[in-house]
């Protein structure tokens, strides 16, 4: 992923504060109802994990895509790049599920540090998906 120098290095800045910013809030949600829910979802890894997953990234998306809609990529429609946002959001959290669920049970992983590494991972391709298809600059509609 090759960055041109100037806009385009201070737009992954901006990407890279807004998303370390909705992983606090992504981190801190699923940390919280992964214990919660330990004892009501025992036997239930998976769901657990989907569960936590699931509310911790609609909080997360919510903040997520104001501040890119409005900072990071200004300037595009909200109605055309909301629903590709919201497709690549639920790909992410399949991902995130899946690849902590994984290192849980194949690696017997705690989730709260496989989370922060299979979310790390996904980063990347959450920005290039971003760059290149959520906020990719369109050409004017004659």
């Amino acid at each position: 992923m090759a960055l041109q120098k100037g806009p385009e290095l201070k737009r992954f800045v901006k990407f890279s504060l807004s998303s370390l910013s909705a992983t606090v809030i992504d981190q801190g949600v699923a940390w919280t109802l992964f214990e919660v829910l330990r004892l009501p979802m025992a036997g239930y890894d998976f769901r657990r994990i989907l569960v936590s997953t699931l509310v911790a990234r609609v909080c997360s998306v919510a903040f997520n895509f104001t501040v890119n809609q409005r900072r990071v990529f200004a300037g595009h429609d909200w109605r055309q790049t909301l629903p590709r946002f919201v497709v690549l959001a639920v790909f992410i959290m399949l991902c995130s599920t899946s690849g902590v669920y994984l290192a849980h049970t194949f690696l017997h992983a705690d989730e709260k540090p496989a989370k922060l590494v299979v979310d790390f991972a996904l980063f990347f391709v959450n920005f290039t998906v971003q760059r290149h298809w959520v906020f990719r600059d369109r050409p004017a509609r004659k």
